[in-house]
């Protein structure tokens, strides 16, 4: 640059380049300058072009080496570099050293001095203590060459140290920092920003970084290129492993590993991963080199693994590609570490235990794809991780952390929405599949970041002794008299999860005592950590009350048959990256008061009962005519039943009429439908991954009785041909159907009193074959009792025709309830959206909800929103001038073992069709809460949603519907009037 002319500099950006090809991630091709571009001018006598810390050790040694440009002529003066080493925490130095600049004649443009040193009593660099020194590089002249006290300052460099240890230990094939075995709770990361692309601000990356630390995450994976220099710079200040990665992936090049292994490549590959290293490697948070990823192997790949390990020897190396032509083996002699990407769990425990080949720790580079309704069954992986029996399972990397949507708005409708490839006229994106993070584009956790938090939590808590449930300790004497007394109430066993915390002096336990009855506490207080035990202790008087509350339940016939402690652990004072309060961690564990504090359930059954002893036949009136059977309740019209198909059409209100089932009180007869057996769901991500009709021309009715349908064949596809699809649901044909009264129990206790029963059996059929098949019959019996209550009892018997199906998408009963019925209670899991396969993070307890909240807006909507292990849900009209729940309602409770049997529910604004038939959240009608009718699902067994990966199905067996036996539940329908809650 000439100061006395003005320079002109050109930048060229080409969008397409031979580069284009190491670059073939599953990301957006996006052009232009995304990271800024700066011409860095260095005075003259600032000659320092670089400074490299090229060791520095838990145990206090350092290594650093300073290159500095020669005199471009011969000059007096002998130069130095001065370094000082400070503890920001004291203030002090820790280490100071000078070296003189050896002007030697060699032709190199540049000289290296390198000091080092010791530091004592170091504070070593990890994620969960991110101890940082501040060292300071001067570049000075002496040009009198003896005269110390006339020394010049040239430059001065800053940078920061962190001292840890990074090594595979040969002894026993872990991974260790400092020493100690991590377990790495990591996630893949994209660069993204739903409005700049991939041109992410300061910002967002501490927002990224903060998001990660405060679910407990403690790694991730540079996905799969370097990241912003200020990325570093965050994970080095606020604690997160690093795993820096080559920007060099072939994804769709065949066959795999044919660049890799070409002489013409290996220059650029062997460049980028150099370039990588010289950039980053002052960074103490990066513990591990990535070579690239889905690449193959080569010659290229391992002269540049070997160049890498000559210029860092400090850090293990690792290569997804390194093992196989084909990608995704993550093994071989070019990694360190072992690490597949998607094994099932089952291949994973193989992996990391297997004792033959070269055992190496087993990190998985990904895992548990998170697109869309996602992450099923991720704690098996967590199990195997925490498991102190296999500890080469050292954790992984979640697939993804973000949902790369862009923001766009519709053009008809003005809503914004998070496009994804093809929403911009492009046919090079595959559709949506970088929709698969944790978090929404704009960073808003999915239920499935939830999960992960708690699983990661570095606190596990459990009852000891091996048992099941706590029990409250029983004093010999009276508790009433036990004033002075303070003994342990109960106590609760801890496992400390951390890896260099060895005590929780810095956070707080609370605890509260809850109940299935309400969603009130009956006790809550601190926990106290006995040092000497290891436990978490409650004391008997800070529960003394307890027991007057449970008393008082039982009293009013309300007693609990399901109790449990819930203990949140929270940080005691703030960090860098959370405040005072934030929760580390939560368990919930079940809870046995003494027998004394219940009232058997049969009292409260019985009492419930009284109103219909004195029932009598004269209650009711059954009319019949074409269409439907329609009964009445002393004056009062109960339910209306549709002859052709079994179905409810209309369920009313005893007390005032109004409509509980079957939609607004406006619907036309003909078209309500209140409640019908439902088979279907709005296929997720996970449920369309797989061959497909939609992209495959091939004769796949051909396959579907056969191996290849389960494993290969998409469930979305599957439940298509065997007619089983939201968009094309089967019909219900009622092949008998009769009414008459009888006498029977309504909740299994108590005597028989009168009732309507409506006895019907269903043929359900399709048309997806040729001819229509038969797929199931439908057992169905309603109950009407006198007090306006309605049983329903239901018996599924699936046919030969579905013994090849893997899995039924769900099998319960679909409603429709009217608009004002929107606010919801309900005991179950919670208070989030939860699957039999992904419910870790959803304890069980009384919740309040309504159907906006129960909506989870992914990307591309899908089956949402359940709710598990549920046991009663009340639907709850609003008073609007107050807001409460006051107004009456329907209250739905599962039938059957006293507190054992249960269902899953959702409730949304949208129906299963309008959810399978958008492919955008503005493609979903426009509603709102408290004027549109609510769909509610209430499921006997759903599919659960499965994760491993997202293009082949993936549910576990445990978790799937098979269509073999029989099914066979109850629920009860009961009116609530307008004075209850």
């Amino acid at each position: 640059v000439n100061d006395a002319v003005d320079d002109v500099l050109d930048i060229v950006v080409p969008r397409w380049s031979a580069g284009t090809y190491l670059e073939d991630q599953d990301h957006w091709y996006l052009a232009g300058l995304f990271r800024s571009v700066g011409i860095h001018r260095q005075r003259a006598g600032e000659d320092v072009v670089d400074a490299v810390v090229e060791r520095a050790d838990a145990d206090g040694s350092v290594v650093l080496r300073v290159d500095v440009r020669k005199y471009s002529k011969p000059s007096g003066g002998r130069r130095s570099v001065y370094c000082a080493l400070t503890d920001p925490g004291t203030g002090r130095k820790a280490w100071t050293q000078t070296a003189t600049v050896s002007e030697d004649g060699s032709g190199e443009e540049t000289v290296q001095v390198r000091l080092q040193g010791h530091v004592e009593n170091v504070r070593t660099w990890t994620a969960e203590t991110p101890h940082l020194y501040d060292l300071t590089l001067e570049l000075r002249r002496d040009p009198n060459d003896n005269d110390r006290s006339d020394l010049q300052l040239l430059q001065t460099e800053t940078l920061t140290v962190g001292f840890r240890t990074v090594a595979v230990d040969q002894t026993d094939n872990l991974l260790k920092i400092n020493g100690r075995p991590i377990t790495v709770c990591g996630v893949n990361r994209h660069e993204h920003d739903p409005v700049l692309g991939k041109a992410v601000t300061v910002p967002s990356m501490l927002e990224d970084v903060l998001l990660l630390k405060q679910h407990n995450f403690n790694a991730v994976r540079c996905a799969h290129y370097p990241n912003h220099p200020a990325f570093y710079a965050l994970c080095d200040y606020y604690g997160l492993y690093v795993v820096d990665e080559a920007n060099f992936e072939v994804h769709g090049m065949q066959p795999m590993g044919c660049i890799a292994n070409s002489p013409s490549w290996g220059p650029a590959i062997r460049s980028r991963i150099a370039r990588t290293v010289a950039r980053d490697r002052n960074h103490p948070s990066i513990i591990l080199w990535s070579l690239g990823n889905e690449a193959g192997r080569g010659r290229a790949v391992q002269k540049a693994a070997d160049e890498l390990r000559a210029a860092d020897p400090t850090r293990p190396v690792q290569y997804e590609s390194g093992g196989a032509c084909s990608y995704g083996t993550g093994d071989g002699p070019v990694t360190d570490i072992a690490c597949p990407m998607y094994p099932s769990v089952p291949e994973a425990i193989a992996a990391g235990t297997e004792k033959t080949g070269r055992p190496r720790p087993l990190i998985l580079c990904e895992y548990s794809h998170a697109m869309g309704n996602s992450n099923g069954n991720v704690d098996q992986y967590w199990e195997a991780f925490w498991d102190e029996g296999r500890p080469r399972m050292q954790g992984g990397f979640v697939w993804d952390m973000v949902d790369q949507g862009l923001q766009k708005t519709d053009q008809v409708t003005g809503k914004k929405y998070w496009a994804y490839g093809g929403d911009f006229g492009d046919r090079i994106h595959d559709g949506n599949f970088c929709i698969n993070g944790l978090f929404l584009p704009d960073r808003t956790p999915k239920p499935a970041a939830a999960e992960l938090k708690r699983l990661q939590q570095p606190i596990h808590l459990f009852v000891p002794n091996g048992s099941e449930t706590l029990h409250i300790h029983q004093n010999t004497n009276n508790e009433d008299n036990d004033e002075n007394g303070d003994g342990p109430a109960l106590t609760i066993a801890t496992k400390n999860r951390y890896s260099f915390l060895s005590s929780f002096d810095h956070l707080c336990f609370c605890y509260k005592i809850i109940t299935d009855v309400s969603a009130e506490p009956i006790a809550s207080g601190k926990c106290r950590f006995d040092h000497d035990s290891g436990h978490l202790v409650v004391d008997r008087l800070a529960i003394k009350t307890l027991w007057q509350k449970v008393d008082a339940l039982s009293a009013s016939f309300r007693a609990p048959q399901n109790v449990w402690i819930r203990v949140t652990t929270s940080l005691r004072t703030a960090t860098t990256w959370a405040n005072v309060g934030h929760i580390v961690a939560e368990h919930q564990l079940p809870l046995r008061l003494p027998v004394r504090h219940f009232v058997p359930t049969h009292v409260d059954a019985a009492a419930k009962n009284n109103d219909r002893v004195g029932s009598s036949s004269d209650d009711f009136v059954i009319l019949e005519d074409t269409d439907f059977i329609k009964v009445a309740v002393r004056g009062k019209n109960i339910v209306r039943v549709n002859k052709q198909t079994a179905s409810l059409s209309k369920f009313y209100s005893i007390f005032d009429g109004s409509v509980l089932m079957g939609g607004g009180d406006d619907r036309d007869d003909d078209e309500a439908i209140g409640l019908v057996p439902n088979f279907t769901r709005a296929a997720t991500d996970n449920d369309l991954g797989g061959v497909s009709s939609e992209v495959e021309s091939f004769p796949l009715n051909l396959f579907a009785r056969t191996k290849m349908a389960s494993d290969y064949i998409s469930f979305q596809q599957q439940w298509k041909m065997y007619g089983l699809s939201a968009s094309d649901p089967p019909s219900l044909v009622c092949r008998h159907i009769s009414a008459n009264v009888v006498r029977s129990q309504i909740d299994d206790e108590g005597p028989p009193v009168h009732c309507v029963k409506i006895s019907a059996s269903v043929s359900v059929t399709t048309s997806a074959g040729r001819p229509p098949s038969e797929l199931a019959v439908v057992e169905t019996i309603y109950h009407i009792f006198n007090d306006g209550t309605l049983r329903l009892d239901q018996l599924v018997l699936p046919t030969k025709f579905l013994h090849s199906l893997p899995s039924l998408p769900r099998l319960g009963l679909a409603a429709r309830l009217p608009p004002s019925l929107c606010n919801v209670v309900y005991c179950g899991r919670g208070p989030h959206e939860n699957y039999p396969d992904r419910h870790h993070a959803a304890d069980t307890a009384v919740y309040h909800s309504s159907p906006s909240s129960m909506y989870v807006p992914y990307v591309r909507p899908s089956e949402h929103g359940s709710r598990s292990n549920c046991t009663w849900v009340s639907f709850m009209r609003r008073d609007q001038s107050k807001g409460s729940a006051r107004g009456g309602g329907l209250r739905v409770e599962a039938m059957g073992d006293s507190g054992t049997a249960t269902f899953s529910f959702g409730a949304g604004l949208y129906s299963q069709l309008d959810l399978e038939r958008a492919r955008h959240t503005c493609d979903l009608p426009h509603r709102e809460e408290g004027e549109d009718d609510i769909f509610v699902n209430f499921d006997h067994r759903i599919m659960g949603i499965g994760g491993d990966c997202s293009w082949l199905p993936c549910v576990y067996p445990e978790f799937m519907v098979q269509p073999k036996g029989k099914f066979s539940y109850s629920l009860k329908f009961t009116p609530i009037g307008s004075k209850c809650d």
